[in-house]
């Protein structure tokens, strides 16, 4: 498929080819946002997004192993610098420490004290801290719920 200046050229069979004007449409999602769609999906199009959605799993695949990697690799260095009694370790390219940094905790209750009913702008309330605490129906009598699109993308079949 070639796109130039609104045209599009579609290949449904190899020995015809055609070109149409890309109109896209704006779907609008549940949480408000637009988000464009072709207009009639052919099937070059489809071949091509197929391609993505693979590309895109194997992408988000990888992006999980290497999470999971970083992660054990982290514990690995940490535990060699706790064993060590080492301030760092030094490779060829990168130097590893701990640091010590400063986190701050505000008392919610002292807060609430302080500012008054305003400190309600600054909280925000752990959905599974609330429910673990009030229950699921009292929550929901109380809440407002809303909807939020995620694409989910699974390898078929084991494909890797």
């Amino acid at each position: 498929m070639l796109e130039h200046a609104g045209a599009v050229t579609i290949t449904d069979h190899p020995m015809k080819e055609r070109t149409a004007m890309a109109t896209p449409t704006v779907a609008p999602s549940p949480n408000g946002s637009k988000v464009p769609t072709p207009a009639a999906p052919n099937r070059v199009v489809v071949l091509l997004a197929g391609a993505k959605v693979d590309k895109l799993a194997v992408l988000r695949a990888t992006l999980r192993a290497l999470q999971e990697e970083e992660r054990r690799l982290t514990s690995e260095v940490a535990a060699y610098l706790e064993a060590g009694g080492l301030a760092a370790i030094q490779g060829d390219r990168a130097v590893a420490r701990f640091e010590t940094r400063r986190i701050q905790k505000i008392d919610p209750q002292l807060f609430i004290e302080l500012v008054g009913p305003r400190a309600a702008e600054a909280m925000t309330v752990s959905v599974t801290a609330a429910r673990r605490l009030a229950g699921t129906a009292d929550l929901e009598a109380i809440s407002e719920t809303s909807e939020q699109r995620a694409l989910r993308v699974e390898l078929i079949g084991g494909a890797s």
